[in-house]
Order: C-alpha cells, then structure tokens, then sequence
C-alpha cells in the first residue's frame, strides 16, 4: 500500500488542509500509519511504541527517515475524524497526531 499512499498524499500535498477521515476504522498495521504520518511533517518524528510486558521491553517508533516523494508539510491544518468505531492503529494514529500537536481530532 505505501505506493498508492505515496501517489494519494502527492495529490493532497498541494490541499490548504487535510481531513483524514478515520471512523468506522478498525484500525491496520502501525508501520502504514507511520508512513503516513512522514507526509505530515518536514522531518522524522517519534510516535507512539510498544511495550511488551512479559519482557519489559518498550519498542520506540519513528516515522520513517526516507522522504516521500512529496510531503503535505508540517504547517498546513490536519483535522481527523473519529467514532465509537475507531480502534486500533486509527486509534493510535489519531493520539499520535493530536498530542503532537499535529491534528485537530474531531
């Protein structure tokens, strides 16, 4: 998917501002909302890990290093939209977005 991620946010990159619409998602795999988090900022950015509590080991994530072909930009509004629905990885996107003070989580 990170290709077709790519082509779509080069589309968006020329938006005055982004709605990501993430009710109804019952969330995804965490690498591909890192992916899309790199088009939200100008430079890699820590995220949310994980933690496994059986090991007490805290896995950190980063958005990724490599720069997309074209970025939406840091300055630019980002609004995303969420329900009872959302869970998982949206969940976590969403949070991500918002205590970085990213997005505007509606």
């Amino acid at each position: 998917g990170a290709d077709l991620a790519d082509a779509a946010m080069a589309l968006l990159a020329q938006s005055p501002a982004l709605i990501i619409d993430l009710r109804r998602n019952g969330g995804g795999h965490g690498d591909m909302a890192l992916l899309l988090a790199a088009y939200l900022f100008d430079e890699p950015v820590e995220m949310s890990g994980t933690y496994d509590r059986p090991s007490d080991v805290l896995t950190r994530a980063f958005t990724p290093r490599v720069a997309p072909r074209r970025r939406f930009g840091a300055d630019k509004p980002v609004y995303i939209l969420v329900s009872r629905r959302t869970f998982s990885a949206a969940e976590g996107f969403a949070y991500d977005l918002q205590a970085r003070g990213r997005a505007i989580v509606v």
